[in-house]
């Protein structure tokens, strides 16, 4: 989280305003942040539907996770399929973790920084609000028709059918 911080610390547009939902380790830091910087508001746990409200009006979405410790190679950070649904350009830090067909859909950064991501972030935010409008409902639309529950289990069936049972245990 205090990548990201950091990260918009370096956006120079007076303008833009970063908010932040949500309760952990990181309020104290956050809180720190917002003191100094009046476009920093945190707004600690609020409803889900006013975090989805939220979502679908902002510029961009932001998942600042890096890969910097061993568990991203395993791991998928589920608020990205989040991200991704809400119909909003999502900006992350590439992992290891996440397939290599989120790349269509996802603006990742160059470098791994604070400095990386504030880059990012003023690109993307810079674009012309038609073709970022274009990419988020596609991913929107991917999410929703190939990471659905539906078509996930059928994927995973037609895995297992391929899979040849054990000597002995045919049918």
């Amino acid at each position: 989280m205090e990548s990201l911080l950091e990260a918009f610390s370096l956006i120079p547009d007076p303008n833009a305003l970063l908010i932040l939902c949500g309760v952990g380790d990181a309020e104290s830091t956050i809180q720190r942040y917002s003191d100094i910087d009046h476009r920093i508001r945190f707004l600690g746990q609020i409803p889900r539907d006013e975090v989805m409200e939220l979502q679908s009006r902002a510029t961009v979405l932001v998942n600042p996770r890096t890969n910097n410790s061993e568990y991203t190679k395993y791991s998928f950070p589920s608020k990205l399929m989040e991200y991704l649904s809400a119909g909003v350009p999502v900006v992350a830090h590439e992992l290891p973790g996440v397939p290599v067909e989120y790349a269509n859909y996802i603006f990742y950064t160059k470098e791994q920084t604070p400095a990386g991501l504030a880059d990012k972030l003023i690109e993307v935010c810079s674009m012309d609000p038609a073709i970022r409008r274009r990419r988020a409902e596609a991913a929107r639309t991917w999410v929703q028709t190939q990471k659905d529950p539906y078509t996930q289990t059928e994927r995973i069936l037609k895995l297992m059918a391929s899979v040849p049972l054990p000597e002995g245990l045919e049918e």
